[in-house]
Order: C-alpha cells, then structure tokens, then sequence
C-alpha cells in the first residue's frame, strides 16, 4: 500500500502538471480516501502540537490536491471528446473518475444527438441549452485551470529576466510560545515569544491568524 506524505503529494502534482500528453499519471486505486486519511492524522497531529509547521504542511497539501483533481479533469473533458471521435479512453482513471467520465461522454453523446435532430428539424431547441449549461458546469474548473496555466506559460516565455515578485508583509503578535518552523519554500521562521510583535508573508499571517496562532497588529 502506498504510503502517503507530503513530498508524495508534491510529486504527484509535479508530474500530472508536467505531463504533455492527455495520459493521466497511475495513482493508488483508492488514492483520494489514503489522502483523507493522511490530513486527518496531520490534523490530530496539529491540534495535539500546534505546530506552525505542520499546519502550513496541510495547507499546502491541500492547494496541491485542489490543483491536481483540476488537471485530471481537463484532462478526462479533453479525452471524452477524443473518444466521440473514434479515439481511446485515458488509461489510470481512479473509479470516481471513470465514473465522471462517463457522466462526460453520455452528455456529449447526447448533445451530439440534439443536433443531428436539430438539423432533421426534429430538435427541441431548448434542451440543447440545457445540455451545454451541464457541459459547462462539468469543465469549469478545468477550463479556467487550462485558461490560467496557457497565460502563465506565455508571460514565463515572454520574460527573458526574472524578477521575484513583491511579498506584502503582515505585522503579528504571538499568541503563544512559537516554535521554529518552516514554509513551503523551507523559508524559515521563528520561534516568538508569546507577545512578540514580528512580521510574516501576507499568505502565511492569513493562515495562523485563522487558526488563532497570531494576530494582527492594526498599524
């Protein structure tokens, strides 16, 4: 069985994003409830330690398997169409997403039918409205996802220097007693007393001032 952690998830999302093809990358079969598992434990280990460290960890797990769902399914999207085309299923789906795939093909099998009645003019146009707004829903998220990655690829290439974008600062107060930790980046931070006045990246203060670590300190 495979044993799922962090660096796991990091490469999971590396590969599925680098990927140039349509081929989705092989995952465990039950894949989504092992990494349900895995947050759940990080959870009990974060409440048991308050580690700042280990919640950053689930955060970012999480922004990763957000971004790792969206790419297989444009992938899934792309690949029904393929097959309405006389071409093959993708290899390695995960059992929730054979089952959206063919949720996928069944309404692209029938909107292709309401036009072929539509120009038998036998078609009842308001249900083809209705079968592009379920299409659109399907691959939203995907589409959006596929939007956002073509426009970074064409900024990165139009770039021939590169400079680090600008950090906004938050100013906090410890809470608590803070223990050294480290970002995703393995930039790092720390240990606060409790009372100590410091600042942290915008993205980082957010996430501890919600889980009541820190505060915000109104300048």
């Amino acid at each position: 069985m495979e044993v799922i952690t962090f660096e796991f998830i990091r490469e999971v999302h590396r590969r599925e994003r680098e990927s140039k093809s349509l081929d989705l990358q092989e995952l465990p079969e039950n894949f989504f409830s092992l990494v349900q598992k895995w947050l759940t434990e990080k959870e009990k280990v974060y409440e048991a330690e308050k580690n700042p460290s280990v919640l950053i960890e689930i955060e970012n797990a999480k922004k990763l398997l957000r971004e790792i769902i969206s790419q297989r399914q444009k992938k899934i999207v792309i690949s029904a169409l393929h097959v309405l085309r006389g071409g093959t299923p993708p290899e390695n789906m995960l059992p929730q997403e054979e089952e959206f795939f063919e949720k996928v093909l069944n309404l692209l099998n029938e909107y292709k039918s309401m036009i072929e009645l539509e120009i038998t003019g036998d078609f009842v146009k308001d249900k083809i409205q209705e079968i592009k707004e379920n299409l659109q829903e399907l691959s939203k998220d995907s589409s959006k996802e596929s939007e956002k990655e073509e426009k970074e690829k064409e900024q990165k290439e139009e770039k021939k220097e590169f400079k680090a974008p600008t950090v906004k600062l938050i100013k906090v107060v410890a809470l608590n007693n803070i223990p050294r930790f480290v970002d995703e980046n393995l930039n790092p931070y720390g240990p606060y007393k409790k009372g100590e006045v410091f600042e942290l990246p915008e993205e980082l203060a957010k996430i501890l001032i919600s889980r009541k670590i820190v505060e915000r300190v109104e300048e």
